[in-house]
């Protein structure tokens, strides 16, 4: 925008995050907020939680207003906005990023040290515990800050959008234990990626294929497509160390072949299924919990709010030969496709 529109730029007054933004919309005052203004904007030295590099070479920094936390009450509702019906004070909290709410909903459960796996149309991890100095950008990996300040690591996979094109069209639900137990003695496997997106595996964006004998039906193209996508989201996981219990939630929680693979590929660690389907939402809804006080308390003290998970069970398969074997050949595929460039 600085570039392109260079006078309509010089007239701005403050940047802000689109959360804070939407807030000041309704009637409370400019403020930013660290997991909103960390978000994959550039705009935060991930070290020092100061401003980046970036940000004061441009002089944008110049422009963000005062720091609020996510909790902290920046206004009231507009009294326009305000309708013949309405109820209750109006408080304006300063806002959150939408990842990190439904993140902030585990803390809520009372979990310290895990991977969240937040699944959909993308597969985004997030892990509490991960040393960033050691992250390789080149696998799909960025930095975050959760609402209290805390720098975590984070991975992506194109999950969502692969297993549909793997799929075409078939559910999770589809996916048997059967199919899967052929595929892996057949040594069939989807090599990576089918998406512009190499996640984990940089290099083999578009060069997905299908390797092996293959029958295409529903139930296979599922069962595969499941396959697939636990073994990419295993690398995700080394990628950023994940040493702690993963907990999926998201409509990957409901597919059994897919998180029965992941348990086994990560047998050091204990793969939950939650049957939380707001995660979001309720996360956003604990900060109403969490908020500064009229009397001049900070707040900011997490409730306590039980989920239910559910333990997950590996996979009754030999995974460690069909794991070795796609390594090899998915990598074989990421030299070539290196070496072309």
């Amino acid at each position: 925008q600085q570039q392109v529109l260079p006078r309509e730029f010089a007239q701005a007054a403050t940047i802000l995050p689109l959360m804070q933004y939407v807030a000041h919309a309704l009637g409370g005052r400019a403020a930013t907020e660290v997991s909103s203004m960390s978000c994959q904007s550039h705009l935060v030295d991930m070290r020092s939680g100061g401003p980046s590099s970036l940000a004061r070479r441009f002089g944008w920094d110049r422009l963000f207003p005062a720091s609020a936390k996510a909790w902290e009450a920046v206004g009231q509702l507009a009294a326009n906005l305000r309708g013949d019906n309405f109820r209750g004070t109006g408080t304006l909290l300063a806002g959150v990023h939408d990842s990190n709410a439904n993140f902030l909903r585990y803390f809520a459960a009372g979990r310290e040290h895990f991977t969240l796996l937040s699944t959909g149309t993308w597969i985004i991890g997030f892990d509490t515990d991960a040393d960033i100095t050691v992250l390789d950008p080149t696998r799909d990996i960025v930095a975050n800050r959760n609402v209290f300040g805390k720098t975590m690591a984070c991975c992506r996979f194109f999950g969502g959008k692969e297993f549909e094109t793997l799929a075409k069209g078939a559910p999770g639900e589809a996916a048997t234990p059967a199919a899967a137990a052929r595929l892996v003695a057949d040594g069939t496997m989807a090599l990576p990626s089918f998406s512009d997106s190499g996640g984990p595996m940089p290099g083999t964006a578009l060069c997905g294929r299908i390797v092996g004998p293959f029958s295409e039906t529903p139930e296979m193209r599922a069962t595969l497509a499941s396959l697939y996508c636990a073994l990419m989201v295993c690398e995700s996981l080394d990628a950023i160390q994940s040493s702690h219990d993963i907990i999926v939630d998201g409509p990957f929680s409901q597919n059994a072949i897919f998180l029965s693979a992941l348990a086994a590929l990560r047998p050091g660690q204990a793969v939950l299924a939650s049957a939380l389907s707001d995660g979001t939402a309720a996360g956003a809804a604990c900060l109403a919990l969490m908020r500064n006080k009229p009397d001049g308390q900070s707040g900011g003290l997490l409730p306590r709010i039980d989920t239910k998970m559910r333990h997950i069970a590996p996979a009754k398969l030999d995974l460690g030969l069909y794991q070795r074997n796609w390594r090899s050949l998915a990598r074989a595929g990421q030299s070539q496709e290196t070496g072309d460039a």
